[in-house]
């Protein structure tokens, strides 16, 4: 039951943190070098979180339930017992956290298709004839095929918010496993760094939507679906695993299936912060997220940044670096062995 208060406490803490970061440009406006310095630092963070915490410390749970299961093995002599690592999953280890990653490269790319599928064939040719095309679907909106088919700016907000709430609940995932084990410190890890994550791609969405012409009131309430994503998605997971494998999360084999839900989110994690970190190297670049309808994080977060020149900085650099290396702090004094 402490992993479950725990998981709700910090997704509320979650939820009203991302609803009031994405509430500040219905409120006030920050500059977009504090947004992205902000970003860089969560790209950082999300970095460090799953190469030094997650993913260690779910190869540590599979090893130390390896290493039980041989110890107790009746047929375990002693004199193989200086060979107990050799019994490591590598191939369940790897396998989780490629599933991870395929599950967010689904969730990234399939809402893209579906868009670009479901848009109408106009839309997707508008290269430089801004004044052309605005004219062309003034006249289209009067007919009454018009009248039944969302408007390019309805169609570009939705697809933005909905893949963005893919992400934020894919993100929930991770909380929600590192919620069943008993390792309270990582689940907090994770925590603050989807947090951090999560604050300037709740600021960035409602920025996005307000300059794609949707009124505060509509905005809100993509911020307010986009802020209970992950919060749902954490407790569904949580609720999902104790239905499904309560009763294998106890003892040592709970640590076996709670290192390879680690290594599951891992997995995810490592496809955020590769999105992450190409947000890093796609300043300047053209705007494509107008276009692409996939709604990422980093799309989101991008809009603003070119926009307002899309210099990379230096400073942006060595945020993403810090924030790399920030995670280090929680592993000083953890070693077992």
């Amino acid at each position: 039951m402490s992993g479950l208060i725990f998981l709700v406490v910090t997704s509320v803490v979650m939820a009203v943190a991302s609803f009031l970061a994405g509430a500040l440009p219905l409120s006030i406006s920050l500059t977009q070098t504090q947004l992205r310095f902000v970003a860089s630092l969560g790209a950082g963070l999300l970095v460090g979180s799953c190469l030094i915490v997650i993913i260690p410390e779910g190869i540590e749970a599979i090893a130390s339930a390896s290493e039980h299961n041989n110890d107790h093995a009746p047929h375990r002599r002693a004199d193989e017992a200086p060979h107990p690592k050799e019994e490591l999953p590598a191939f369940h280890i790897g396998l989780s956290l490629v599933l991870g990653f395929s599950l967010m490269f689904l969730i990234d790319r399939l809402p893209r298709h579906l868009t670009e599928r479901f848009q109408p064939e106009v839309q997707s040719r508008h290269v430089s004839l801004d004044n052309l095309s605005s004219t062309q679907t003034d006249d289209e909106d009067d007919t009454f095929l018009g009248s039944l088919t969302p408007s390019p700016k309805q169609t570009r907000s939705l697809a933005t918010t909905i893949g963005l709430v893919i992400h934020a609940a894919a993100d929930g995932v991770a909380m929600g496993a590192s919620a069943t084990t008993s390792n309270t410190s990582v689940g907090l890890i994770i925590f603050f760094a989807i947090l951090v994550h999560k604050a300037p791609a709740a600021f960035g969405l409602t920025s996005t939507l307000l300059k794609q012409g949707l009124s505060k009131r509509a905005a809100r309430v993509h911020l307010m679906v986009f802020s209970l994503s992950a919060p749902v998605g954490a407790l569904v997971t949580y609720f999902l695993v104790g239905l499904l494998g309560g009763d294998h999360l106890e003892g040592e084999g709970g640590k076996w299936w709670t290192g390879m839900l680690l290594l599951f989110s891992g997995g995810t994690f490592l496809y955020v912060a590769m999105h992450a970190m190409q947000e890093e190297n796609s300043f300047g670049g053209h705007d494509h997220a107008g276009g692409s309808g996939g709604g990422s994080y980093s799309e989101v977060g991008n809009s603003g940044n070119r926009r307002a020149g899309g210099r990379l900085e230096l400073r942006d650099t060595l945020g993403t670096a810090v924030g790399m290396l920030l995670p280090l702090l929680t592993r000083f004094g953890h070693h077992h062995h």
